[in-house]
């Protein structure tokens, strides 16, 4: 199979879209204030202190921990309620940490405001709730807690549960970054480097991510990762790519050991390693990562670091498909159209197809275009309206949404006979036709524009 099919994005700016809010965590007692702080109550040094408990807390320790905490001592229920979280020293429930966070919170503790904040953002322990994540956010962020800020910050930068208000991300992002707070370092260099909020400077950006990166904080990490591989802000270098990568995977973030995985496959920065490539992409898929399901389907489908198994690798292409990841989806489409790991299906060959053509897949258009043209009793039963649209649809994306985009000899010369084919066959009427389903199938995709 042709490697361009495990298609993501190589841009910066759109792999740092990605990024997700970061996760609570954490601090100590405060000391109240009736005035807004003119510093914060709440500290990332206590913040931390607090993590390292939840961190270390063994079994045994979990009942007079559980006594405290219920007795009102706040510093007991933050600790319990992130042990819960992570599953440490206490069997893992979302719902008992929400309802140790929410005591916190009652207390008007910050670190317990912004846990429940994310409790309501994510769905953990309580029902989905964008609204009720920004006010409990909102309330910890007013108390000058940095973690907050900077969560409050990416709700604005990416307008969820606001209006979009990215000067108000910024300023936000930066209270929280001055504070030392890594996650506010990220999104102030994802700001930076987007122009957004801010005047573009992408050095600036790198500064943010290193900041956090040196704090041992994998998203700073993988997104100065990015910035080398890319070249931007720093000169391209792989060998430095894949360092900050690998400390990002060592810490589980998924998105860095996807991308592991596929300098392991490519040989960039490392020897080319097909076994150390599926295993980081099998950790990354286990975790839901579109981009190491896709890399572990193509692994099973080439038999490289892992046994060849069709079955298997469409699976994993269709957790990533279902995602919405293109390379998956179209790998999916051609596993249906020459039954491989599933029974050939010509319509859900075409429907995958199509879903890699949204993402902006130019070949997926072309192999539309071939299987509405071979089909049919003994292959003649051709569709050359539907046969051309997708043709023109191909020829557009090709020179609008890659320009770049070059085929292999062998599909250059199919796609060059099968335009000689239309062109013979064709008449006016069809032609038409086919343009008005091309025209309106691209008018519905404002990337091919």
């Amino acid at each position: 199979m042709n490697r361009q099919f495990r298609i993501s994005s190589n841009s910066l700016g759109r792999a740092l879209l990605n990024l997700t809010f970061a996760v609570v965590l954490f601090g100590t007692v405060p000391v109240w204030s009736e005035d807004p702080p003119s510093k914060p109550v709440f500290t990332e040094s206590q913040r931390n202190a607090i993590r390292e408990a939840a961190k270390k807390l063994k079994p045994e320790d979990a009942p007079a921990l559980t006594h405290k905490a219920e007795g009102g001592d706040v510093e007991a229920q933050l600790t319990l309620g992130i042990a819960y979280d992570r599953g440490s020293g206490v069997p893992k429930s979302p719902e008992k940490a929400h309802q140790w966070y929410s005591r916190a919170a009652a207390q008007n503790h910050p670190m317990g405001q912004n846990s429940v904040g994310q409790s309501y953002l994510y769905g953990r322990g309580v029902a989905k709730d964008p609204a009720e994540a920004v006010r409990w956010t909102r309330l910890a962020a007013d108390q000058g807690y940095a973690q907050a800020q900077a969560n409050l910050a990416g709700f604005y930068l990416d307008g969820f549960g606001v209006a979009r208000d990215e000067k108000q991300a910024a300023e936000l992002a930066r209270k929280a970054s001055e504070q030392g707070n890594s996650w506010g370092q990220v999104i102030l260099g994802r700001q930076y480097m987007e122009g957004r909020g801010v005047p573009k400077d992408e050095a600036e950006g790198v500064r943010c991510f290193r900041r956090a990166a040196d704090q041992g904080d994998a998203s700073g990490q993988n997104a100065l990762a990015l910035a080398y591989i890319h070249g931007i802000g720093v000169p391209k270098d792989f060998v430095e790519a894949v360092r900050w990568t690998g400390l990002a995977a060592e810490q589980g973030l998924a998105s860095a050991q996807a991308n592991l995985a596929r300098f392991y496959s490519d040989g960039e920065g490392v020897p080319r390693d097909d076994k150390l490539a599926a295993e980081w992409a099998s950790k990354a898929a286990d975790q839901g990562n579109a981009s190491g399901q896709t890399l572990l389907g193509w692994a099973y489908i080439e038999g490289k670091g892992v046994r060849k198994d069709a079955e298997t690798a469409v699976k994993w292409f269709r957790l990533a498909a279902e995602q919405g990841a293109a390379g998956a989806a179209i790998n999916l489409g051609m596993a249906y159209r020459d039954g491989k790991g599933v029974p050939k299906d010509r319509e859900q060959a075409i429907h995958w197809f199509e879903k890699a053509a949204e993402g902006g897949v130019v070949l997926a258009a072309y192999n539309i275009s071939e299987l509405y043209y071979w089909h049919g009793w003994f292959n003649h039963d051709h569709d050359l309206v539907n046969a051309y649209a997708w043709m023109l649809i191909g020829d557009h994306m090709k020179d609008r949404v890659d320009p770049q985009f070059q085929p292999e000899p062998k599909q250059a010369s199919a796609a060059e006979k099968a335009k000689h084919l239309y062109a013979a066959q064709i008449n006016f009427g069809q032609m038409a036709a086919a343009e008005e389903i091309a025209k309106k199938w691209l008018d519905a995709h404002p990337f091919s524009k």
